[in-house]
């Protein structure tokens, strides 16, 4: 089983508009979508076919919405209810560059912490996954992101971990399976500016010595790198770019994905790629038909 851990989920809330402040504005279009990063993931791997089971924390109206619209498309949750309201986060287009807003999110007291890790630890089993994204929620922090990563370790299941460069530099020695940094989180993981593919491909490799198997660096509109071993890289597909929302979780999704599906490296790392842009240029997460559409005509 995939078990996903979104500490801090939302619902995103997309507006088009022609943002004047200071005045009424009305909307063309408004569109609402659940959000938090192992939440996406959770709903592309629904997409490609694989259930996984997303835990995280929510609180009132705005966290019942997420349980219900999870419910309606079939991905199981195991959601713990926290004091105060689950987050909207803003999305306002208007012109070239959107303006977000980003709202604080619930408050986690301990014992709900402690729910959550009793939850994982009676249900994960060797060789399953454990996917941790995003930042963390009030209440917690990167001791907490810590014990699942231990957690994951002692049970044998495969972790991998998209978070912050912060959390990312104090949780690499529980040894992930994957992790997936762009360059200038690495840059800060490291503690040292990388500005070439020399430099990126020496990086990546001392990460692998030191026990991540899949070091996966995206690069944004020039593509990702993945290096288990050996160096690959693979460049973006072209397309229209409407919104980067989920791209990388649905990287990281892709990479569950296809390791399970048993792809080697230079196919797992062009499947990825081709998810997250995918995602990129659509309104939504990706599904299946559109990774395909890439991968067939590129």
């Amino acid at each position: 089983m995939i078990y996903t851990v979104t500490f801090n989920p939302a619902i995103d809330l997309f507006l088009d508009t022609d943002l004047n402040v200071g005045k009424l504005n009305r909307v063309r279009k408004e569109e609402y979508f659940v959000g938090g990063k192992g939440l996406n993931v959770s709903q592309v791997l629904q997409n490609l076919g694989d259930e996984s089971i997303a835990t995280g924390f929510v609180g009132g109206f705005t966290g019942e919405y997420i349980r219900k619209e999870l419910a309606k498309i079939g991905i199981e949750s195991q959601l713990i209810e926290c004091v105060g309201n689950t987050r909207i986060n803003v999305k306002v287009q208007s012109g070239d560059e959107p303006t977000e807003i980003n709202l604080n999110g619930v408050m986690v007291k301990e014992e709900q912490f402690a729910e959550l890790k009793e939850y994982l630890k009676n249900k994960l089993e060797k060789d399953d996954y454990l996917v941790i994204s995003g930042n963390s929620a009030r209440g917690l922090n990167e001791t907490h992101f810590g014990e699942l990563c231990a957690l994951a370790n002692d049970k044998g299941a495969f972790l991998v971990l998209d978070t912050n460069e912060n959390y990312l530099q104090k949780l690499l020695c529980h040894k992930p399976l994957m992790i997936k940094p762009n360059i200038h989180e690495l840059s800060g993981v490291l503690k040292k500016e990388i500005t070439t593919d020399e430099e990126l491909e020496k990086a990546m490799k001392q990460l692998h010595e030191d026990g991540i198997r899949y070091v996966v660096v995206s690069a944004g509109s020039k593509g990702a790198y993945l290096y288990n071993g050996k160096f690959h890289y693979v460049k973006a597909f072209k397309g229209k770019v409407i919104n980067t929302i989920g791209a990388g979780d649905s990287m990281v999704a892709a990479f569950v994905h296809a390791r399970k599906m048993g792809f080697e490296d230079e196919e797992l790392l062009r499947y990825c790629v081709a998810a997250g842009s995918a995602t990129s240029f659509s309104e939504g997460l990706c599904t299946q038909e559109e990774i395909n559409g890439l991968l067939n005509n590129n």
